[in-house]
């Protein structure tokens, strides 16, 4: 992805340089594992293409770190991916005579293949590509390099909303533990209270009275 030239030729021979976009690229990640993107980065710059490369948060926390690192629309068709292909999994599955087609289960497959597979190997480069579109466009925006800078530092970094969010499914787990788990504890309590009461008085009605002891 070529950035487009500056005005200013000595600009662009900047950029060229290598090393040159370190600038842009730490303004847009923020400081929070800053090194460890520069050195995906710079690899990619010097293959001059992507590639694969494993990414753990993208493997076991997707859709958070991509709200982390503020890749929105990634983020909302992570979200929604499941919804669509299952609905369409559903519908075809209505559709065919044959409930167990083969290429149904090779739909699952390719689909968990995918989510599991392929989107942690390839997790950097679409953050790097994310990070491309943000250079260029406050690249376009404006020849200031300062005011580049502060609009990479806006729109880039990290977002607090990923734990804001995390507190709410923590909390919505919660709630829906209580939900299942009070209303159990209440019918075993009952349950037992009134196997506890039958027994007291099966025991009262079985035991001898005093005038039976008489006789």
């Amino acid at each position: 992805m070529p950035l487009p030239a500056d005005s200013s030729q000595t600009a662009q021979e900047k950029i060229n340089e290598p090393g040159g976009l370190d600038a842009y690229y730490k303004a847009v990640l923020g400081p929070k594992n800053q090194e460890y993107y520069l050195r995906q980065f710079a690899r990619f710059d010097a293959d001059g293409k992507v590639s694969a490369n494993w990414h753990w948060p993208g493997f076991f926390i997707t859709f958070y770190w991509m709200l982390y690192r503020k890749m929105w629309l990634y983020a909302l068709c992570y979200f929604l991916l499941p919804y669509l292909f299952f609905g369409l999994i559903g519908l075809m599955t209505g559709l065919s005579d044959h409930p167990a087609d083969p290429s149904i289960g090779l739909a699952y497959l390719l689909y968990f293949l995918g989510i599991f597979i392929l989107l942690p190997m390839y997790a950097n480069a679409i953050y790097y590509k994310h990070c491309r579109k943000k250079i260029l466009s406050a690249r376009g925006a404006t020849a200031d390099m300062q005011k580049q800078m502060e609009k990479l530092s806006s729109k880039g970094g990290v977002s607090n909303i990923v734990f804001v969010l995390f507190i709410l499914a923590l909390v919505w787990i919660l709630a829906v533990l209580a939900a299942v788990a009070i209303p159990a504890y209440q019918s075993y309590t009952s349950r037992a209270h009134t196997t506890q009461s039958f027994e007291q008085g099966g025991g009262a009605a079985g035991s001898p009275s005093i005038f039976d002891k008489r006789i």
